[in-house]
């Protein structure tokens, strides 16, 4: 990953020639691979890597008309759209889906989202709170489930990279929703997080800003400890595992 990411990194530093930017390149680094892993392991239910992208990517472009770079506003707008195309198949409204997106699909997007969010956000925004938390609560659901995972597998002493059903989505689907219902509840999650970091930073006050990631903090805490109530059901017999695994038809996959 590191070695993918080392030709844009370098466009980057030779576009933007300030000379602070240089000493920002670890934190960009870190961001890139940080979105690439999470919009990876959010790609653990059909739709909803690509749905929450396009969320992000249409909050982005929307941001770049308002800001008027045509650039950020270009790209987020073929991102958006590109990523609606594919959830057609990905998530049709009756049946299961015909294509799948994958590691190298999922990692992209995440390539893509860090160079919006850093080339879109943090290069135009002149206050370093927005700069630094605008893009996270544009990226709040996928950061969100890394983090929980992350969280509970170190807590149960289980190791990060190994795969499993404990993801929010699982976790959500353990409730006793439907698949559907659970990609729709993070897509919602999503657009509010992202909507209102986007109204914050039009309002040119860091305060305001500030106030929006505390309370999404709070909420994704809540959130977090909710969920984690929810467990993988313990299965006895291989056709319970097989229901359990195949929820009629759709695609629950295991992720990192």
């Amino acid at each position: 990953q590191s070695m993918a990411l080392t030709p844009y990194l370098v466009g980057m530093v030779l576009t933007h020639k300030a000379p602070l930017y240089v000493f920002s390149l670890p934190l960009i680094v870190f961001w890139t691979l940080a979105l690439m892993n999470s919009l990876n392991m959010l790609d653990n239910m059909d739709g909803l890597s690509a749905g929450v992208s396009a969320i992000f990517a249409g909050l982005i472009a929307f941001y770049g008309f308002e800001t008027g770079s045509p650039f950020v506003a270009g790209l987020g707008l073929l991102l958006a759209l590109s990523c609606l195309g594919f959830l057609f198949f990905n998530l049709p409204i009756k049946g299961s889906a015909k294509i799948f997106m994958g590691d190298c699909g999922s990692m992209f997007l995440g390539i893509l989202a860090a160079g919006l969010t850093v080339s879109g956000i943090s290069v135009t925004t002149p206050h370093l709170m927005n700069k630094v938390l605008v893009p996270i609560l544009l990226l709040a659901v996928p950061l969100f489930d890394t983090a929980l995972v992350v969280i509970i597998r170190k807590r149960e002493g289980r190791s990060v990279s190994q795969g499993g059903r404990d993801h929010s989505s699982h976790r959500l689907v353990y409730t006793g929703r439907s698949d559907k219902q659970t990609v729709g509840i993070l897509f919602g999650l999503e657009l509010l997080t992202g909507a209102a970091a986007l109204i914050a930073e039009r309002t040119q006050y860091p305060a305001a800003t500030l106030g929006v990631f505390l309370v999404a903090l709070v909420g994704f805490r809540a959130f977090g400890i909710y969920l984690s109530r929810f467990a993988q059901p313990v299965l006895t017999t291989a056709s319970s595992q097989t229901k359990a695994v195949v929820r009629d038809g759709r695609r629950t996959g295991v992720r990192g």
